[in-house]
């Protein structure tokens, strides 16, 4: 499988508006609460379009699904620490997969996780 185009947002409103389905919460306290993959609170390495910081990837919308709670179907983005600009890793993943995919192999860098995810067996036939 062949990993779609980067798609880069300026900001959480702009992703928002592109993928408001898969929406990031607006309020930045709400965001903070997301349950996202950050390399035990160091962050990961934007080595896709050199985003200064540490970067957080999340799994919208809501998050990756809690064990015992139905799949989603989502967005897989990245950004530092939840402001903007939004990178969209993948996307229509089931966030169950996408989720134990990233955690299991524990990726330091945005381009391990968007190669993880954008693998065929990290999506389930549903």
């Amino acid at each position: 499988m062949t990993a779609p185009e980067l798609r880069r947002y300026p900001s959480v409103a702009a992703y928002n508006a592109a993928y408001p389905a898969c929406a990031m919460p607006t309020d930045s306290a709400a965001r903070h609460q997301l349950r996202g993959y950050h390399v035990a609170m160091r962050g990961l390495v934007d080595d896709l379009m050199s985003t200064s910081g540490a970067m957080i990837v999340d799994f919208l919308p809501g998050g990756p699904p809690k064990p015992g709670t139905p799949d989603r179907v989502g967005t897989v983005v990245a950004s530092p620490w939840r402001e903007g600009p939004v990178l969209v890793l993948a996307q229509g993943v089931s966030l169950w997969a996408a989720w134990r995919t990233v955690v299991k192999r524990w990726p330091t860098h945005l381009s391990e996780v968007r190669d993880l995810l954008n693998r065929d067996d990290a999506h389930p036939p549903r």
